[in-house]
């Protein structure tokens, strides 16, 4: 196919799916349809590359200076299907909302990594890595923080953020520490904790060794923490561990 050049040129008018296109294939004297169009983007998929100093209107988004600026939403479909799959912004600035604009009924949303097909047998999945903001020199890199809404008295207006889990920008030479909660928790709370696994009876099994990091486990029978290092190791008396 021959390189095309696309670049602002006004007003454009709008294509049914009887018009008609000049081929953009090389030596070819036919024609196209935007309806053929449609066709092969959704049966293959189009990547746009675009120069500097050129740009596109397309669908109410401008391209350009390498970059897709949209008013808006921008939806993902199948096949012919309304959108459901909707990146929007958020209520401030630099904030990507995954689904539109807040509404009355707000949709569950879910966001995910590429899997292994299904018919591909005894395959591994893939890491999916969240990476802070990196600083340089002397400057430290950014935190990761997790943020949930706790409920509020009556109103009609969305409740404050609060900190629940924050991953820290360590020291030189030092690892992130992990956060649990944004404030002392009062005697009589009943959220704000870090949950440990527990069952009914003393830990036999070996758990899965990362270096410099140790499970624990609360034996419900006999009240006992335990921590593994290279055994299980529990106590219930203060400084004993055995």
């Amino acid at each position: 196919m021959t390189d095309v050049s696309i670049t602002a040129a006004g007003a454009h008018p709008t294509a049914t799916a009887t018009d008609r296109i000049p081929s953009m294939q090389a030596g070819s004297s036919g024609y196209i349809t935007p309806s053929q169009i449609a066709a092969y983007m959704e049966t293959a998929g189009v990547v746009i590359g675009v120069g500097s100093g050129t740009s596109l209107t397309l669908g109410g988004a401008a391209l350009g200076s390498n970059a897709l600026a949209a008013t808006g939403s921008i939806g993902i479909a199948t096949g012919t299907s309304a959108p459901d799959v909707i990146l929007s912004r958020g209520a401030a600035a630099a904030t990507l909302q995954l689904g539109a604009p807040n509404a009355a009924a707000p949709v569950a949303q879910t966001l995910q990594v590429q899997s292994v097909v299904t018919g591909t047998a005894d395959t591994a999945g893939v890491n999916w890595t969240f990476a802070g903001s990196k600083g340089t020199g002397t400057g430290a890199g950014g935190q990761i923080i997790f943020r949930t809404a706790p409920a509020a008295g009556t109103a009609s207006t969305p409740n404050a953020l609060a900190t629940g889990l924050t991953i820290t920008a360590p020291a030189v030479n030092m690892q992130p520490s992990v956060v649990v909660g944004n404030q002392a928790v009062a005697t009589t709370a009943t959220d704000g904790f870090l949950y440990i696994p527990g069952g009914a009876g003393a830990p036999v099994g070996t758990p899965t060794a990362f270096t410099g990091r140790y499970p624990l486990y609360w034996d419900t029978t006999d009240k006992k923490l335990y921590v593994y290092d290279g055994a299980w190791l529990g106590s219930t008396v203060p400084g004993v561990w055995s």
